[in-house]
C-alpha cells in the first residue's frame, strides 16, 4: 500500500501508479485451450490485453486514456473514486469488436 512508509518508520518505498479502465466479462466455462491476446496500439487509442481466467471470466486491460499518478496523488485517491471511465469502456469495446469475429 502507498501508506506503508507511515506504518514502517525509516522504510522508503517509492510508489507511482497508473489509473486506468479495465473490463471484466463473465463466462460459464473457461476459455479452452488457455490463451492470451496482446494487441498493439490501435486507432481507438487502445493496446488491449485480453486475459481469460480459470474461473471463466475474461479480464481486459489496455483500454487507453490512463492517468499516471505520483505518490501524493495515490495516497489522496479515495477507493470509491476508482471507477471505470464510461467513454474508455465504449472505445475499448469498439476496439475489441474490431479484433473478434
Amino acid at each position: 500500500a502507498v501508506l506503508v512508509e507511515k506504518w514502517l518508520p525509516g522504510v522508503r518505498v517509492p510508489m507511482q501508479g497508473i489509473r486506468s479502465t479495465s473490463m471484466l466479462f463473465r463466462r460459464e466455462t473457461p476459455v479452452t485451450p488457455p490463451a492470451v491476446l496482446f494487441c498493439e496500439e490501435d486507432e481507438y487509442g487502445c493496446h488491449l490485453e485480453v486475459n481469460p481466467r480459470v474461473d471463466g471470466s475474461i479480464y481486459v486491460c489496455g483500454c487507453g486514456g490512463s492517468a499516471y499518478l505520483n505518490e501524493a496523488e495515490l495516497a489522496a485517491l479515495p477507493p470509491a473514486e476508482v471507477v471505470a471511465d464510461p467513454a474508455r469502456v465504449e472505445v475499448a469495446l469498439a476496439s475489441l469488436r474490431s479484433k473478434t469475429s
